[in-house]
């Protein structure tokens, strides 16, 4: 199992309770090809670069749905209560 963001996290909790050995993950993590070699640094930088991009554009996207629907939401409580 992956436990992120290990602070405030109760698996970590949990993880210590049980006795679950604990790794801890390298902040560098390179990028291997499919023959199991790592792949150019130029190359991995683009991937990261990617990667990140897609992560923010989801989280933006998540961010203004979750704004939408409680949008939404405090409008219909509202209107119902007017009617």
């Amino acid at each position: 199992m992956v436990i992120t963001d290990v602070w405030g996290n109760p698996m970590t909790i949990l993880s210590k309770q049980i006795g679950m050995k604990r790794v801890h993950v390298r902040l560098a993590c390179p990028l291997y090809g499919a023959c199991g070699k790592p792949v150019p640094k130029h190359k991995d930088d683009k991937v990261e670069r990617e990667f990140s991009r897609l992560l923010e554009s989801a989280s933006y996207r998540s961010h203004q749905l979750d704004f939408i629907y409680a949008y939404d939401y405090l409008y219909i409580q509202l209107y119902s209560l007017i009617n």
